[in-house]
């Protein structure tokens, strides 16, 4: 079976819609904390996998941090309805946080609500897997965490991996690279063009992110 690729939209579209046209198909459920990241966790996920697996997957741009917290609370209070749905991958930024700091918001926010969750396992500085129990069902959760530290800047995004990726110098006293990489659309031109195994150790995270839901 070829891949399904689903773009959710929820400010743009009604919550029937969400919940009975696309999250009822979704396998895997993608969480962006902005556009930035749905298009290029797309275009590594096309590049390095594609069509070789057999779930439907859902990318959704929640636009901001605190989003990416509501809307993983909704689909974690939901599972029991989603009977379909395995895993859930979160793709947040660093920012000016450490990547343990950024996991335990996502995963005290859902804990807030009630919300039963497992021991976080580490599986690199910037992956994390544990699993969401509700509804009697018992939901994978992945969270991937963006930023290149060998980059000194103050705080860390996705662009500093497509600074890497494309090889663009940058000068030391910037803030972030979303200063530098102002049109994501070059990175993913780039994700496209550049060899397999270059695309996969600038991106591992997201790579590694979803190789562990796909093994379900």
């Amino acid at each position: 079976m070829a891949t399904g690729i689903l773009q959710l939209k929820p400010r743009e579209e009604s919550f029937y819609r969400i919940l009975f046209e696309k999250l009822m198909k979704i396998d895997i459920t993608v969480l962006g904390e902005g556009q930035s990241d749905v298009e290029v966790s797309k275009a590594v996920f096309n590049k390095l996998i594609g069509a070789s697996n057999r779930f439907v997957i859902g990318f959704t741009d929640c636009e901001g941090f605190r989003n990416v917290e509501y809307m993983a609370k909704v689909i974690a209070r939901l599972v029991g309805l989603l009977r379909k749905l395995k895993g859930m991958i979160i793709i947040v930024d660093a920012d000016e946080y450490t990547t343990e700091a950024r996991v335990k918001g996502i995963v005290d926010s859902l804990k807030s609500i009630g919300i039963v969750i497992e021991d976080v396992k580490t599986h690199s500085e910037q992956v994390f897997e544990t699993e969401i129990h509700s509804n009697d069902r018992i939901l994978k959760l992945i969270i991937a965490v963006n930023g290149d530290f060998t980059i000194s800047t103050r705080k860390h995004a996705l662009e500093d991996h497509c600074i890497k990726l494309m090889k663009i110098p940058i000068q030391s006293n910037i803030d972030s690279t979303k200063q530098v990489v102002k049109d994501i659309t070059e990175c993913v031109k780039s994700i496209d063009t550049m060899p397999e195994d270059l695309v996969k150790n600038t991106f591992k995270h997201l790579y590694t992110a979803f190789q562990l839901l796909l093994k379900l």
